[in-house]
């Protein structure tokens, strides 16, 4: 009974360890096709923003689960990465959000993607990597 418990106590050690992508199962969390999903509910709550990249008033701001995931993963993306990329000193989040909407408009080839390369595909694009930046990456094929 005591090596059968111990048996089971490793294989379920072993199961919890091993790589996602054995179970077919990706290794990313959001998906390119999703972040557009949720890139469209911005637009509809948004359209300011869309449309000219400049707001100046925030009343029209309401919650929307899809929009606000979409400016809160781009932003959270931003905090951790912005070193990167050689952005804009006096840049603001409606901006750089403007940025990589354009970005996923005019590559909808590579929604399939994860929602964080295709995030900097865009600001990488648009600003390039600063000095002390990560590495470029211009597609997949290149990781």
């Amino acid at each position: 009974m005591k090596s059968k418990t111990i048996l089971i106590i490793i294989g379920s050690v072993i199961f919890l360890l091993t790589p996602a992508d054995i179970f077919g199962q990706d290794r990313y969390l959001i998906a390119g096709n999703d972040l557009v999903e949720d890139m469209r509910a911005s637009e509809k709550v948004l359209p300011d923003i869309f449309n000219d990249g400049i707001t100046s008033d925030n009343s029209n701001r309401k919650y929307v689960p899809g929009a606000s995931f979409y400016r809160g993963y781009i932003i959270g993306i931003l905090d951790a990465t912005s070193n990167d990329y050689n952005l804009p000193e006096k840049a603001t989040g409606d901006q750089l959000i403007a940025v990589v909407t354009k970005y996923l408009k005019e590559n909808p080839a590579q929604w399939d993607l994860p929602a964080s390369f295709l995030v900097h595909f865009a600001l990488n694009s648009a600003f390039g990597l600063s000095e002390s930046g990560g590495k470029k990456y211009d597609s997949i094929e290149e990781k």
